[in-house]
């Protein structure tokens, strides 16, 4: 357990959303809300995704608002990362370190069609709509997801869903400000 300490002359703490108040409303909401009115429009959503933590957490809100009927039940989810495909597989292995049951980790992983090629998230692109695409980098400063953003993202009816922090500098950062290009 931790132990108190009685003073510090420096105390140094990392916190990437420190400075910041989070919104109260719940994240299944607000996801069930942009996919089910991206899915109105015949549209695709296209999630950069980190690959380690936000991918699963992302999974698993998919999951269950599919379980639910928040969301179509038949809507396609792609996971569209080779990391975030092993990392899902470790968390999948690693029962006993998370608070899901082996019944939800099973139906979370098999939930998405795992994009494994370079040449299936290419054809992801022409695929029509709607679809749920998680796909890396989560700043979307490389990886799959530049490939999918250059795909959908001038397409109105489309949806580009940033989860996570986006650092300045980053592409997901200028388009947050209104970057078009």
């Amino acid at each position: 357990p931790p132990a108190s300490i009685e003073g510090a002359d420096y105390l140094v703490v990392e916190s990437t959303y420190g400075n910041r108040s989070h919104s109260p409303a719940d994240p299944r909401d607000m996801l069930a809300d942009v996919v089910n009115r991206t899915v109105k429009r015949g549209g695709v959503v296209v999630i950069p995704t980190f690959a380690v933590g936000r991918a699963q957490s992302l999974l698993y809100y998919l999951y269950l608002l599919k379980k639910a009927g928040t969301i179509p039940s038949t809507l396609p989810v792609f996971l569209n990362s080779p990391m975030a495909v092993d990392a899902t597989e470790i968390f999948r292995n690693h029962l006993g370190e998370h608070r899901l049951s082996t019944a939800e980790c099973e139906a979370m992983c098999r939930m998405p069609h795992i994009i494994t090629s370079a040449l299936e998230s290419k054809w992801l692109n022409s695929r029509p709509g709607p679809m749920v695409i998680l796909a890396g980098s989560g700043m979307a400063t490389g990886g799959r997801v530049v490939h999918h953003l250059k795909a959908f993202a001038p397409d109105p009816r489309n949806t580009i869903l940033f989860s996570g922090f986006q650092a300045g500098g980053t592409r997901g950062a200028s388009m947050l400000q209104g970057a078009e290009q």
